[in-house]
């Protein structure tokens, strides 16, 4: 009850001074001039300060104006380019994928590594004897029937036999120094010395110009002059000389006793490599070599320098025609025929690795064949070599193109002095008309340019007019099939042709010579799938 009581207490003293409120008079507003009314100047003042007040909230409601409709513009423009990437997202994930590949500097790396065994005609020449061996030829020479190609010397018996030989000549060469007027031969060997001083003489002369070059014929004039005076001295048997001679040529049938000469039977070309493998494995039994043979490893080694009786000292090649035995996988030789001319390749330096060879022998088996190869060059490089790898195709580095991006295809040939820049000038019946030709290549000999068919553009059977000329006419009728490739680097596929003289391929990718290739450089992305492009066509914006 008490606080009913209140709350109305409240609420009157509220009413009642609100009702105070309005019986009060207003307060009277003195102004300058002291009057209740403003003068002509103050109302002046009081409308230009509300002139201004209104002006700035106009200025400040048009600058919110103008800032909402920005903002508004901004989000606009926001929103459209997120809407237009989604959709250009949602295109780019929806169309089909452009699969491409870039070309790149490589090689095959499936080399057909084959590994055989060299057969030669070759004879195998044994000592009799024991002894050091003393060669007159040297390694890989070519020597005729009949030719001293070394000896078997007892070094131990030799060397003195030698020795006492040596000391009879120098009693001979004093005896006769003593009696050269008595000698049979005085005036031959006088005529002889004189010979030799006057080479000596002429020699001199030379030396003191400079003229070193007659160095070794000197020597040889010399030695010869020499050779045949001694012959002559040492040949005497007369009187006092009687017994020297006598006991020179008993030395001298001494050591030949004791000195094996060995020389060729035929000619050829010399050898002193000998693996013991001449007889098994040679041009007799070359129908009987077993795959064991041909991928066993030989032993290396060298040449002799003492043998025993029966021990091979050196052998004569009597052909200049070699081969290799091999067995290789059928799928690597397929094509291969009889009498065929094939390149194969070894890591030989002499020869570039790179031989010439004809398929002597072919005979096929359920997974491989027996080859022999013949060769008619190079045996020098291999005539110490009985165990060799070669390699039936070579790893050539160029430009490495998948397989899959390879495409044949007809273009057209174009004579090159019809294309200008490009252009050619095509005939028509109303009038002459520049047309531009893709260049996708030429021949060898860069007489023809090659161009491919296009929409509005030249085709067979056009007539084309020489640049600067007035009448000289030619129609395209000629096509040739060839391979390239699609460019598609500036988004539009452009047909390139390739030149594959000296290329080499495996089942996935084909390597060119960029050199035979200008028209394809490194790092152009080719299309690897062509079974709907055609030429010209927008790939890719």
């Amino acid at each position: 009850m008490q606080k009913t009581n209140n709350r109305r207490n409240t609420r009157k003293k509220v009413s009642n001074t609100r009702k105070s409120n309005l019986k009060a008079p207003k307060k009277k507003v003195r102004y300058s001039n002291g009057d209740s009314k403003p003068s002509l100047n103050e109302v002046e003042e009081r409308r230009r300060q509300r002139a201004e007040r209104i002006k700035k909230l106009n200025a400040r409601y048009e600058k919110r104006q103008k800032f909402t409709q920005g903002k508004f513009l901004i989000s606009v423009a926001f929103l459209f380019i997120i809407v237009y990437f989604i959709g250009y997202g949602l295109v780019f994930m929806s169309r089909d994928s452009i699969p491409f590949d870039t070309i790149q500097y490589g090689s095959i790396d499936e080399p057909k590594s084959v590994k055989g065994i060299v057969v030669r005609d070759e004879t195998v020449y044994k000592s009799t004897a024991a002894g050091a061996v003393v060669y007159d030829v040297s390694d890989k020479e070519k020597v005729r029937n009949g030719t001293v190609v070394c000896n078997i010397r007892d070094e131990d018996t030799v060397k003195s036999l030698e020795a006492d030989l040596d000391d009879i000549n120098k009693r001979i060469f004093t005896m006769q120094e003593n009696r050269d007027e008595l000698s049979l031969f005085y005036d031959d060997v006088k005529i002889l010395n004189s010979q030799i001083k006057d080479i000596v003489d002429e020699t001199i002369y030379n030396f003191s110009v400079l003229n070193i070059g007659v160095v070794n014929d000197f020597k040889s004039s010399v030695q010869k002059k020499i050779d045949t005076r001694n012959q002559l001295l040492l040949s005497e048997n007369r009187g006092s000389l009687t017994g020297l001679i006598e006991k020179k040529q008993e030395q001298e049938e001494a050591i030949s006793k004791n000195i094996l000469t060995m020389s060729a039977k035929n000619g050829g070309i010399v050898s002193y490599y000998i693996d013991g493998l001449e007889e098994s494995i040679n041009i007799n039994s070359i129908d009987k070599i077993t795959k064991e043979q041909t991928t066993m490893d030989t032993e290396s080694f060298d040449i002799k320098t003492y043998v025993s009786p029966n021990d091979g000292v050196f052998k004569i090649v009597n052909s200049n025609d070699w081969y290799i035995a091999a067995y290789i996988p059928n799928s690597y030789i397929d094509g291969w025929k009889l009498n065929d001319s094939v390149n194969i390749y070894t890591d030989s330096d002499k020869t570039d690795g790179k031989i010439l060879a004809k398929v002597y022998k072919l005979d096929s088996f359920e997974d491989e064949s027996y080859v022999v190869l013949q060769i008619t060059k190079d045996i020098l490089n291999y005539i110490d070599k009985r165990s060799i790898n070669f390699e039936i195709s070579k790893s050539e580095v160029g430009l490495k193109i998948p397989l899959s991006a390879v495409v044949s295809k007809t273009i057209l040939k174009v004579p090159k002095e019809y294309v200008k820049d490009d252009y050619v000038i095509k005939v028509s019946e109303n009038e002459n008309e520049n047309i531009f030709i893709e260049n996708s290549g030429s021949d060898s000999e860069g007489n023809f340019i090659y161009t491919p068919e296009t929409d509005g553009g030249l085709k067979l059977g056009d007539n084309v007019l020489k640049p600067d000329s007035i009448d000289d006419i030619y129609e395209i009728k000629d096509v040739i099939n060839i391979q390239g490739v699609y460019i598609i680097n500036s988004g539009i596929a452009e047909f390139k042709t390739i030149n594959t003289e000296g290329f080499s391929e495996n089942s996935t990718h084909i390597v060119i010579n960029p050199e035979n290739n200008p028209k394809i450089r490194l790092y152009d992305r080719v299309l690897t799938d062509t079974s709907n492009v055609k030429e010209e066509e927008i790939i890719y914006n």
